[in-house]
């Protein structure tokens, strides 16, 4: 592998405090019914639109305002409210160092992933930083993948990512993926489930399952 793809809430950030407090924001001004815990935990990884059609039965024009009324707190501040997880900036740099090359490939609109990882200090590792279009034009998992990878060779290309859709993109797109459980927002089984080439628990695990792909390739 050369191309490491990279999903962004749950794999590199925790932006659950900003995105809950957006959620939280768009229910209150729109008064949509109030949300369970494991509700709002789901809402973390998939494209908004998805998210907003599945928890409140909306339409495509419901689920865009919805969007709409979320983004005038996020781009406010909630994209401020992250952390990024233990060991991902070594693992970024130490991938770096053994030349491979890194972008993202993240369902949150590109110009917030560009500005949270600028925030971070971390942007300086990665070729290309993409993301989903605030017009829905780049949504999905797959979307977003075929726009990063480009004519790069899909052989060589994999993504890491916490969630079912990343798994899921990958094979849409035709290259491997390495599911994580770090953070905190999958179940190892729904990683299994969606059949990833490798489930790890920690950075540190990252290289040696790449090598393992590698070697298998």
């Amino acid at each position: 592998m050369k191309y490491i793809f990279f999903d962004v809430d749950g794999t590199i950030i925790d932006n659950s405090v900003g995105i809950y407090a957006g959620l939280d924001y768009a229910i209150n001004k729109l008064n949509l019914r109030q949300v369970t815990p494991e509700e709002k935990r789901s809402f973390i990884g998939p494209p908004l639109l998805d998210n907003f059609a599945r928890l409140f039965a909306m339409d495509p024009e419901e689920s865009q305002r919805a969007v709409d009324v979320y983004r005038e707190y996020y781009f406010d501040k909630g994209y401020l409210e992250y952390r990024v997880y233990p060991g991902v900036e070594e693992l970024l740099k130490q991938l770096d160092k053994e030349g491979y090359e890194l972008y993202t490939a993240s369902s949150k609109g590109e110009i917030m992933v560009r500005k949270i990882l600028e925030d971070a200090g971390i942007s300086k590792y990665f070729k290309n930083i993409c993301g989903a279009t605030l017009d829905g034009t780049r949504a999905t998992k797959e979307d977003v993948l075929n726009y990063a990878i480009g004519d790069r060779d899909k052989a060589q290309s994999l993504i890491i990512g916490d969630r079912d859709h990343d798994v899921i993109g990958a094979k849409a797109v035709g290259i491997k993926s390495i599911g994580i459980t770090w953070g905190g927002f999958s179940e190892r089984e729904e990683l299994e489930q969606a059949g990833a080439d490798q489930i790890v628990d920690l950075p540190e695990e990252i290289l040696p399952a790449i090598l393992l792909l590698n070697h298998d390739a």
